[in-house]
């Protein structure tokens, strides 16, 4: 949609910051070129020559991958001269009187339905990379006819010959339906066809004033009536004043922090009071207010937040259209084609923030509709759309309201891809990891959505479950006994196995009585730099139960498991520019072990045991005793390493040798549950969750922080237990990344190859059957799941560094849940903290990667596109916001 891609231009104190349309305005005259022969079928229909505009619409098919099509103009305004351009595909080898016909109408306003010909659903697409036309594999026309129109007037190949143009959305309505009833004179086997009206984007306002259109025809006895079955609306631009609601979207998708948020919301909140007051201009002005806000604070593409590209489409299909040859084939005037016409867009300025829900409703009794979102859309974003939805006042708005929602699946692999509401007419599907423009971005999940509507059905999906979960070398002996040297050399790992990287492996007992014995694996940085002063990183992993190796190969190591074999790893390794030490972490975790029936059951024994851990450590490799000292880890993580660090710094307290500790990394860490406790809003934005559920899951988080402010332990754990538990059973998908199709959690692929005997032999470990998760050291910390560490960070964040990092796509701890944690740290910086300005953060090739917030011994980052594993997810953003915050601290 122009009008949401662009904001401005934006200027602040006489300095433009930016404008997304800067190229293509600075493209555009204005000016049509005269006409070439273009073949306009209204002079043949009043002539009855029907047959001979059908024949001289056909399009050449050899220049369009051997696809059959019909295209030409169809005059549907006289006195103004106005000239619609379509281009007609029917489906192959089927009866085109009996099979649907689909209509397309792209958004904008002032956008070329072409576009979603050549990119989203049409039968052909260009590759600019060889400059020819193919079929494309997933089409909407494999089981349908489709015709694509250029609408309104001005856009694409449509021309105005008077220099006029559509102001409202009336005039609109009413030139399709001319056209319509024109086409079906041309092609009259699609009088009987089942229609169906698509589109997305500012479409939704054309859909609906189409089809507001026919339905007035076919109210009237006079007339004959037109075969309308259905509106399937993408992303719709439907009702402006229920969509005033994306601050707590970009909230809760980490693109604003709560500043910013507020910010805008005070402006949704400004825009809709005006419109209950009927005050449309101020109502307009503060509407457009907010969203230029957020597209300041949020410099990032708005309709896909994961995509790299800034400006709304790429159109490399435009070269191909502006061939002379291709302009012949497809009978248009001559002209420079252009995907977008700013001047449609200026004319229908004054519509922008007029609502079609009236009509809708209407059409609601009548015929069939789907409004379907992509996740990753925050323009119309599937949250602030499903306002719209839930307002929609027709006779079948409860059964809609009370009908269960169900996940679709991919019926060849079994995935999750959406999320579908259906109850009368109305349908509601959310698709997981699309954009803006859904059949782009999911052509499969759109296929199967639209043939779902089309044909009425319903599909039985059931929830997808997740899947259930030799001598050891103890170097303690050689610590006591003063052979240090020995303990080196008996450590050091033979490097034939993995990539001939270097490396050093064993156990530490770090409880005699309990006799617990931690595995830790240690590398080097391999550059040459002097250890004593290269920083040194601790990597634990979270679970509670979650083995620290999975760190070392899916996420951080300098080596990897790929296709059943040991490679060192090409990019983002932290061991690049500095040593790495992965601890299996509390005992029993990894190849920890414990030769009692005794665990680790709170994290006063875990900081406790790493403080021991690292003593012994740092004697037996003493070069490291000054290296700077990061902690780092992710998850349930994020309790070990404030318990580790507040063990360092009361050791360091009175300790002569101090520990060299620099800094904490926590990445999407479950440190403070309390504050998280508000998974409702995060999954009803998400759409993940629907209104009532979100406030099912609400009620009892309400319940669980009261019972927490009160003291009552038992209780409150009680109740955020029962609200995790109904999150999950009404979302059920990846909750470390809700765009992963799989549900099933963490891979772990690298644990067959540490299972092989020779494998455990060269790390000198107590033979055993290596498991990626304890469960029991899982059930051992089940108590100290819902307790806090927040006053350990906040007594640490006085003297160390601290960052914590969180993907964008993580739901179990996600960024706008611990924003909460960070807002609530008590300390000397907190409040400098609190009216610090997050900052956009970039690549080195200048896109985005993050945003990040700073202040004293504080950061706390936002990692753009990335789950629970964040360094997993984007291992080049991950390392340069770990140099980032290790350069400042070191």
């Amino acid at each position: 949609m122009a009008l949401l891609s662009r904001v401005g231009p934006i200027y602040v104190d006489d300095v433009l910051l930016w404008s997304a349309h800067t190229t293509i305005l600075a493209s555009w005259d204005g000016v049509r070129s005269q006409p070439d022969g273009p073949l306009i079928f209204t002079p043949f229909i009043e002539n009855g020559e029907v047959e001979k505009a059908r024949e001289q619409s056909e399009v050449d098919p050899s220049l369009f991958a051997g696809v059959k099509s019909y295209a030409g103009y169809f005059n549907v305004n006289k006195r103004a001269q106005w000239n619609l351009y379509s281009w007609f595909f029917p489906a192959p080898d089927r009866d085109l009187s009996s099979t649907p016909l689909i209509i397309w109408l792209q958004g904008g306003p002032g956008y070329s339905s072409l576009h979603s010909l050549f990119e989203e659903i049409g039968p052909i697409e260009y590759l600019y990379y060889n400059e020819t036309v193919v079929k494309r594999n997933i089409t909407w026309g494999s089981d349908y006819s489709l015709l694509f129109i250029d609408n309104p007037v001005g856009v694409g190949f449509s021309y105005s010959e008077s220099g006029e143009y559509a102001t409202n959305i009336d005039e609109v309505g009413e030139c399709l339906l001319n056209l319509l009833l024109q086409f079906q004179e041309v092609f009259p086997e699609m009088k009987t066809a089942p229609l169906f009206i698509a589109g997305q984007s500012y479409g939704g306002k054309y859909v609906t004033s189409f089809g507001r259109y026919i339905h007035r025809n076919n109210m009237d006895p006079t007339k004959k009536k037109i075969n309308l079955k259905g509106l399937a609306i993408g992303d719709g631009w439907i009702d402006p004043p229920t969509l005033q609601h994306r601050s707590e979207l970009g909230l809760q998708l980490g693109l604003l922090d709560k500043t910013q948020a507020d910010m805008i919301h005070y402006m949704e909140k400004l825009a809709r009071y005006y419109w209950a007051n009927d005050k449309f201009e101020l109502y307009e002005k503060a509407a457009q207010a907010g969203l230029d806000m957020l597209h300041i604070f949020a410099p990032t593409n708005l309709k896909h937040i994961l995509s790299d590209i800034i400006v709304d489409v790429l159109t490399y299909y435009e070269e191909f259209l502006n061939r002379p040859d291709v302009q012949r084939a497809i009978h248009v005037k001559t002209m420079q084609y252009s995907y977008f016409n700013p001047v449609v867009e200026r004319e229908l300025k004054k519509e922008t923030y007029h609502t079609s829900k009236l009509w809708l409703e209407v059409l609601l009794e009548h015929y069939g509709v789907l409004c379907y979102n992509g996740q990753l859309d925050v323009v119309v974003g599937y949250a602030p759309s499903k306002n719209t939805y839930r307002s929609l006042n027709w006779t079948g708005a409860q059964a809609y309201r009370d009908a269960e929602r169900v996940p679709l699946l991919d019926p060849d692999t079994g995935a999750i891809h959406s999320f579908m509401k259906l109850g009368g007419n109305f349908m509601d599907v959310l698709v997981r990891g699309a954009g803006h423009m859904v059949p782009k971005d999911k052509p499969r999940a759109a296929k199967q959505i639209i043939d779902i509507f089309i044909n009425n059905a319903t599909v039985l999906c059931g929830i997808v479950p997740p899947i259930q979960n030799g001598q050891p070398l103890i170097l303690t002996p050689f610590i006591k006994n003063g052979e240090v040297e020995k303990a080196r050399e008996q450590s050091e790992v033979d490097p034939s196995l993995f990539a001939d990287v270097k490396s050093y492996a064993g156990y530490f007992t770090v409880n005699e009585t309990a006799k617990w014995h931690l595995f830790s694996w240690y590398f080097p940085n391999p550059d040459g730099f002097p250890l004593d002063q290269t920083p040194l990183i601790i990597w634990l992993q979270g679970g509670p139960g979650g083995s620290s190796l999975f760190g070392l190969f899916e996420e951080i190591g300098p080596i990897q498991y790929v296709n059943n074999k040991i490679e060192t790893r090409p990019y983002g390794s932290w061991g690049n520019d500095y040593s790495l030490l992965f601890i299996d972490n509390p005992v029993g975790t990894g190849f920890s072990f414990t030769e009692t029936e005794e665990y680790a059951t709170n994290e006063d024994q875990v900081g406790q045991c790493l403080l021991n851990h690292l003593q012994q450590f740092l004697e037996v490799f003493p070069e490291l005793k000054t290296a700077p000292l990061f902690i780092a880890g992710e998850s349930y993580a994020g309790k070990y390493i404030p318990a580790f660090g507040h063990y360092i710094h009361k050791y360091n307290a009175d300790a002569d040798n101090k520990i060299n500790l620099k800094g904490l990394l926590i990445g999407d860490g479950w440190t403070d549950p309390p504050t998280l406790l508000h998974y409702s809003a995060l999954g009803e934005q998400l759409g993940l969750l629907e209104k009532e559920q979100a406030e099912e899951v609400n009620s009892l988080e309400e319940q669980a922080r009261k019972y927490w402010a009160e003291g009552n332990f038992d209780l409150y754990v009680k109740y955020a237990r029962e609200g995790n538990g109904k999150f999950m059973e009404h979302a059920p998908v990846n909750v470390y990344n809700f765009l992963l199709e799989e549900t099933d959690g963490i891979p772990a692929h690298y644990a067959e190859f540490l299972n092989r005997e020779d494998v455990q032999s060269a790390l000198h470990v107590k033979k055993m059957k290596f498991e990626p998760i304890n469960n029991i050291v899982n059930e051992k910390l089940m108590e100290d799941r819902y307790r806090t560490v927040k006053p350990w960070l906040e007594e640490l964040l006085e003297h160390y560094g601290v960052m914590c990092y969180s993907g964008q796509l993580d739901v179990i701890v996600a960024y706008a849940l611990s924003m909460n944690t960070y807002r609530s740290l008590e300390w000397s910086g907190a409040e400098e903290y609190r009216n610090a300005v997050r900052l956009p953060y970039y690549d080195y090739a200048g896109y985005l990667i993050g945003f990040v917030k700073e202040s004293g011994n504080f950061v706390d980052v936002l990692v753009t596109g990335a789950g629970h594993m964040v360094p997993a997810d984007k291992p080049g953003s991950a390392s340069l916001f770990l140099r980032m915050f290790i350069n400042k601290f070191q």
